[in-house]
């Protein structure tokens, strides 16, 4: 469960922080696609992958953590996105969804 809550904060401070960059769109590239390793005591436990698109004031966002810890005895994955416009040097978004699955057995989300 520690796993899951440090997850979820995880992806919600990238999200925040991914909300302040769309602020800036003129020097903002058009397509932002990164894989980071997930790793805790410098163990591989999972990867999470961001994805970015801007076309002239719209944008798309989103990220993808799927983490797997004792030898796949609890699995976790994690997926958001949010779209909206940018007026300004301010984003505003439109969507935000939020869902989570772990070990086959718990999924929740947020619309």
């Amino acid at each position: 469960m520690r796993y899951v809550r440090l997850s979820t904060i995880a992806l919600a401070i990238i999200a925040l922080m991914i909300g302040a960059t769309a602020s800036y769109a003129k020097d903002w590239p058009m397509r932002v696609w990164a894989k980071y390793r997930i790793s805790i005591a410098g163990i591989k436990v999972g990867d999470f992958y961001f994805n970015s698109q801007r076309k002239g004031h719209q944008y798309r966002l989103e990220g993808d953590a799927r983490l797997s810890i004792l030898l796949g005895a609890f699995k976790w994955k994690g997926k958001t996105a949010s779209s909206g416009i940018i007026k300004g040097a301010m984003p505003y978004p439109d969507t935000y969804e939020y869902n989570y699955r772990a070990s086959r057995k718990k999924k929740g989300g947020v619309k």
